[in-house]
């Protein structure tokens, strides 16, 4: 479960990081594109994720430590996308190999 929220709030902030008239898209993937012409829709649907995270994180782990856990979640993942993905190291391929392994982890180690 916390896999699939991290995943959650991951694709949000992408979603609302790609929406930035600040953020600079060199190479951008389909999808990037679509982000930057469509950015109401893509602002909503990031901010739905970023929601949804936090309700699956409270529904988890209880309202207190739901939402430290969820403030702590995106404040890392913040900072990893705002700083890696101008290096083009986050990309599509790389999120969803490591959302299999971590979540293989998970199910294996609880």
């Amino acid at each position: 479960m916390i896999s699939i929220t991290v995943l959650l709030m991951l694709s949000g902030f992408f979603f609302l990081y790609n929406t930035s008239k600040r953020a600079v898209l060199e190479l951008p993937v389909k999808v990037e594109t679509w982000f930057q012409g469509n950015d109401a829709i893509a602002k909503c649907i990031g901010i739905t994720l970023l929601l949804a995270s936090l309700i699956g994180l409270t529904a988890n782990l209880g309202v207190g430590a739901g939402v430290f856990i969820a403030f702590l979640i995106f404040m890392m993942l913040g900072s990893l996308v705002i700083l890696l993905a101008p290096l083009h190291v986050i990309t599509y391929k790389r999120i969803a190999i490591s959302f299999c392994v971590f979540l293989l982890l998970e199910l294996i180690l609880s």
